[in-house]
Order: structure tokens, then sequence, then C-alpha cells
């Protein structure tokens, strides 16, 4: 799996990365939701681990741009906020699931569920 890791957080983002690198062939990070935009852009990773809250454009604004360019982008929302009005727009912005980082350790199983064989 081909994974772009999007937090303004790098301890976070080694830290998504060491929870599923058995299903990583080749990973890249972004600290912000602009840099997600352009790595996505170049890469066309599998799938997309996407923080909300970030400087210069937030996860779900990201998201919506990704969607926008590739109707097929996979890409989960992973969150501190357990939040129905942030869950209900992630979901209009095309993530296809929503995780809050108390549940991190479920983020193996979604990912291979996400991904067709």
């Amino acid at each position: 799996m081909r994974l772009l890791i999007v937090d303004d957080n790098q301890r976070m983002r080694r830290f998504l990365l060491s929870l599923v690198s058995d299903l990583v062939t080749e990973s890249w990070e972004a600290e912000n939701g602009l840099e997600a935009v352009e790595q996505y852009t170049r890469h066309h990773p599998d799938a997309v681990l996407m923080d909300i809250r970030m400087p210069f454009m937030d996860g779900l604004e990201a998201t919506r741009k990704i969607v926008a360019t590739d109707a097929g982008a996979r890409v989960v929302i992973v969150t501190d906020f357990d939040n129905p009005a942030y869950r209900d727009q992630a979901r209009d912005a095309g993530a296809q699931n929503y995780l809050i980082k108390d549940k991190l350790f479920d983020l193996h199983g979604l990912l291979e569920n996400l991904l067709p064989n």
C-alpha cells in the first residue's frame, strides 16, 4: 500500500506509520492540508490518513480538494475530536472513514478492509 500521512505533529505521523508499517510499501508525509493536496497530486497514494485541525488548510478542506480531483480517493480522517458535526463534514467531504485517535489500534484492520485485495 502507498500511504500519505497528514498531521501537523511529526511524532503522530511517525506513530501512525509504525502502526501500519507492515501494510505500507511506500509512504509520504504532510504537515498541513496544502501539503496534503500537493503530495496527493504528485504521488496518488492508495490511502490518506488525514488529521482535521492543521494550519494553512484543515483536513476537511484538503479532503474535499483531493476527492474533487480523484473521486476514487480513499481518505480516512484520524482525529482527536469525537464530534458528530465533524463526522458529518468528513463524510460530506468524501472521507471513507472517521477514526478517533483513542482507537488508533483499529487503524490496521480499517486500512486492510478499505483497500481491495
